[in-house]
């Protein structure tokens, strides 16, 4: 099965022909990086007008690098948020137009959901890594392997504040102002500035506590 899925939550095109489940056989992406430097972050209305200039001929180089076309996809998928609305609406309509005009099923993807199952994907059949999110990057070295069952039922519990997400249908702003600032998620940003404090002020937390901490926050704001 090929599925063609888009993101438009925030102030980049992306679309990818994903066969399987796991393996990338496109995956294209435009950025705005040089047109917001100059605001000193994203300007939503700006990066929602971009984003109507760059979602076909993206979708359009995603068919060409896979060496595919309309008639080979099997689904389309597009992100429904969390995000910028005016960029959401672009890669929802596109999307929900193909699989209309394609008579493909269409699937609504949440954006800190995909985050987590992109470990998964691969350019070939491998196996998938360990799911650690960037806050790996703050620790020295490579992501650390996936410790034994053993391991992770001996470790102590660290309490580390996290912000929570919001929940469905509770306006647009979270709980404790901790909300994705364009789009993005604050649960990985939240825990690599905790990491960051601790190796100046101490104690340092281990990997799996900052993922047991996030993970928490996870599942306390549905």
């Amino acid at each position: 099965m090929r599925i063609l899925g888009i993101e438009s939550s925030c102030d980049e095109t992306g679309a990818a022909i994903v066969e399987d489940g796991r393996i990338i056989r496109a995956n294209v992406v435009a950025s705005q990086a040089s047109v917001h430097e100059r605001y000193g972050g994203v300007v939503p209305e700006v990066a929602s007008r971009r984003q109507l200039s760059a979602i076909i001929p993206v979708l359009e180089s995603a068919l060409d690098q896979a060496g595919l076309g309309w008639n080979d996809l099997d689904a389309v998928a597009a992100t429904y948020g969390p995000g910028l609305a005016g960029s959401l609406l672009v890669g929802l309509t596109a999307g929900k137009t193909i699989a209309m005009a394609r008579g493909l099923p269409f699937l609504g993807v949440n954006h800190l959901e995909a985050h987590i199952y992109a470990n998964w994907l691969r350019e070939e059949r491998t196996s998938p890594p360990s799911p650690l999110n960037r806050v790996g990057s703050e620790f020295a070295g490579p992501h650390p392997p996936a410790p034994s069952p053993a391991r992770r039922r001996g470790g102590s519990r660290v309490l580390i504040p996290q912000p929570l997400p919001l929940p469905r249908g509770r306006g647009a702003r979270s709980r404790r102002g901790c909300g994705g600032v364009a789009g993005r998620s604050e649960l990985p940003t939240a825990g690599a500035g905790h990491l960051r404090g601790a190796q100046r002020t101490g104690p340092h937390p281990t990997p799996w506590a900052l993922c047991a901490a996030g993970a928490d926050a996870r599942r306390r704001g549905r």
